[in-house]
C-alpha cells in the first residue's frame, strides 16, 4: 500500500510539473524557402603589405533556392535559443570571371585592356548550406540582444568559355579564344563566424516587425580552389582568421491562429575579403606556402518566407 501511495504521489508530482513546464516554456518550429543572390570572392594579392591584386575570381550566386528549417525554444525570462539550417535545392546557371593583373606600378596606358588575362565561365552552384545557432535575451518589449555562431558553405564548378590573354613570351599582344566549355575550376568556401547583435522589435499581438544588425571580428574562412585545366592540376588551399562580418536582418510576422503564423524575411551578409595563408600543391609535387597573400570574401542577399507552428 505504501509503495502504491508513493508511486501515485510521484505520478502526481510529475503531472503537475509537466503542466507547469508546458505553461512556462514555449517553442516554435518553422519551415520555409528562400532565394539567395550574391558573389563569392577569391583574391590573390601582389604582396603582404598592400591590397594590390594579382588575381581576382568572382563567383556568382545566381538566385539559389534553399529549404529553410528553424526551431526556437523560449524560457519564461524571455531568454531563447534558436537553431536554423538552410540547404540549397536548386540553382540556375551563373557566371564566373577570372582576371589576372600585371604587377603593381604597371603603366596600363600601353595596353589594350586593363588586365593581363581575363576569362568568363558558366558557373554552377554544386552545394550550399547555412547553419545558425543563436542565443537571445529580451529584457524589455523593444530591444533584443543576440550572440551566436554562423556556418556558411558554398561550392561551385564551372565550364570555361571565352578568354583574352596577353602573350608576354612572343610579344604579339593580346590573344582571344575559347576554352569551348571545358571544366576549368572547382571552388568552395567554408565560413565559421561567432557574432553578436542587437535588434529592434515593434508591433502587437497579431503583427510583429523586427530589424537587427549583427557583427563579428572573429570570422574564420577556408577555401579550396582546384585548377583542372593546368597540366598537371594545381590545388590552392586558403585559410583566413579574424576577418570582419556584418549582417542586416529584417522580418515581419503575422499571426494566423493562436498556434500558427506566417513570416517574410530578408538577410544581407557581407564578409570583406580577409587575408589568408595559401598552400599550393601541384599534382605529384611538394606543397608551396604563401603567407597572407590570398583573400576570401562573400556578399549575399537572401529573401524568404516561412510558416510557423507555436506551442
Amino acid at each position: 500500500m505504501k509503495i502504491k501511495c508513493r508511486l501515485l504521489l510521484i505520478l502526481c508530482v510529475l503531472f503537475i510539473s509537466s503542466g507547469i513546464y508546458a505553461q512556462s516554456y514555449s517553442w516554435t518550429v518553422s519551415q520555409g524557402a528562400s532565394v539567395t543572390v550574391g558573389t563569392g570572392i577569391e583574391l590573390v594579392y601582389a604582396n603582404t603589405q598592400t591590397r594590390d591584386l594579382l588575381s581576382e575570381l568572382l563567383w556568382e550566386i545566381p538566385g539559389t533556392i534553399s529549404s529553410e528549417t528553424s526551431f526556437t525554444w523560449t524560457a519564461p525570462n524571455q531568454t531563447s535559443v534558436s537553431g536554423s539550417i538552410s540547404v540549397a535545392v536548386t540553382s540556375p546557371k551563373g557566371e564566373m570571371t577570372d582576371t589576372d593583373y600585371f604587377p603593381p606600378g604597371t603603366d596600363y596606358s600601353q595596353y589594350e585592356y586593363p588586365f593581363k588575362y581575363w576569362s568568363r565561365s558558366d558557373a554552377f552552384v554544386v552545394s550550399a548550406v547555412s547553419a545558425d545557432l543563436r542565443f537571445t535575451k529580451q529584457p524589455g518589449r523593444t530591444w533584443r540582444y543576440h550572440s551566436g555562431i554562423w556556418y556558411r558553405y558554398w561550392e561551385w564548378t564551372d565550364k570555361a568559355w571565352e578568354y583574352i590573354y596577353f602573350d608576354t613570351r612572343s610579344g604579339s599582344g593580346y590573344e582571344k579564344g575559347s576554352f569551348e566549355g571545358a571544366d576549368a575550376i572547382d571552388y568552395l568556401q567554408h565560413f565559421f563566424i561567432p557574432y553578436v547583435g542587437i535588434s529592434f522589435v515593434l508591433g502587437d499581438e497579431l503583427t510583429q516587425f523586427e530589424q537587427g544588425l549583427y557583427a563579428s571580428f572573429l570570422s574564420f574562412a577556408y577555401a579550396n580552389d582546384l585548377h583542372r585545366l593546368r597540366n598537371p592540376p594545381v590545388l590552392f588551399e586558403d585559410l583566413a582568421q579574424g576577418g570582419l562580418y556584418l549582417s542586416f536582418e529584417s522580418d515581419i510576422k503575422r499571426k494566423i491562429t493562436n498556434r500558427t503564423s506566417f513570416e517574410l524575411f530578408m538577410n544581407a551578409a557581407w564578409i570583406p575579403a580577409a587575408r589568408a595563408d595559401t598552400k599550393q600543391t601541384e599534382q605529384g609535387g611538394e606543397p608551396l606556402f604563401f603567407p597572407s597573400q590570398a583573400g576570401i570574401g562573400l556578399r549575399e542577399l537572401t529573401f524568404g518566407a516561412a510558416f510557423s507552428i507555436h506551442r
